[in-house]
């Protein structure tokens, strides 16, 4: 069988242990950006000298959940390398999505720097917009009830 370089490539950044869609499964459901925005995602911003907007969806784990965090499909990820993470869910819950300003273009920053800043503003729209620690069933009673807009 014939390996293309771009998937020798690939195998070997998941034999270091970088994390990708398997990781991301069979993490706790944490509201914190643990590992944070990789600086290669955010390249092509640098390079088309464009802002980035930040992004945030409220409610989004209460909606669909995921059981990728036990032991048993830890060690399946582990053995096949395929990420075992059954969900749960399709709850008819309300999903906002909230946008935040704009980080601007600067040629004086590196992708690292931007990455952090990325990092920055996407946690306080998390802090700002989400009730934590996340909770079903006060996510289908904030569908029926309606807030104030405080804008």
């Amino acid at each position: 069988m014939y390996v293309t370089p771009r998937n020798e490539e690939a195998q070997s950044q998941r034999d270091e242990g970088m994390e990708g869609s398997g990781h991301t499964a069979r993490q706790k459901q944490s509201r914190a950006l643990s590992s944070g925005l990789q600086a290669t995602v955010l390249l092509p911003s640098l390079t088309a000298f464009t802002p980035i907007i930040p992004m945030f969806t409220q409610n989004i784990r209460e909606g669909f959940r995921s059981l990728g965090g036990t032991r048993l499909f830890r060690w399946l990820y582990e053995k096949f390398r395929y990420p075992f993470a059954p969900m749960y869910g399709g709850f008819p819950v309300k999903l906002r999505t909230y946008l935040g300003d704009p980080i601007p273009y600067d040629p004086k920053i590196t992708a690292e720097e931007l990455a952090e800043k990325a990092k920055n503003a996407v946690q306080a729209l998390i802090d700002e917009h989400q009730r934590i620690p996340g909770n079903i069933m006060s996510a289908l009673l904030e569908r029926f009830h309606k807030k104030q807009k405080i804008n």
